[in-house]
């Protein structure tokens, strides 16, 4: 169940027609959080968005993760594609 659980990340798929209204609005409701946007390569009329919890982070879900499984970070490969997936 995730009652009462934070919400560490939404995804959002948006018409570009309207999406700078909408994340406009997202910006100024919710400041805390982070809000990215990029065109969709396919679909330029596509606008995908992320709208992210300043507690969403990569050490702290790898340190769940691990946790959760019971092992070291010694024992668990990782891999991404760029230096920001670094941990």
């Amino acid at each position: 169940t995730l009652e009462g659980a934070e919400i560490l990340k939404v995804g959002l798929v948006l018409d570009r027609s309207e999406s700078d209204e909408v994340l406009r609005a997202v910006r100024a409701g919710l400041p805390e959080l982070t809000v990215s946007q990029a065109a969709g390569a396919a679909h330029p009329e596509i606008m995908f968005a992320n709208i992210t919890s300043p507690s969403a982070l990569r050490d702290h879900a790898f340190s769940y993760i691990t946790g959760h499984y019971g092992v070291r970070a010694a024992e668990v490969a990782a891999f991404g594609d760029s230096e920001s997936d670094m941990v």
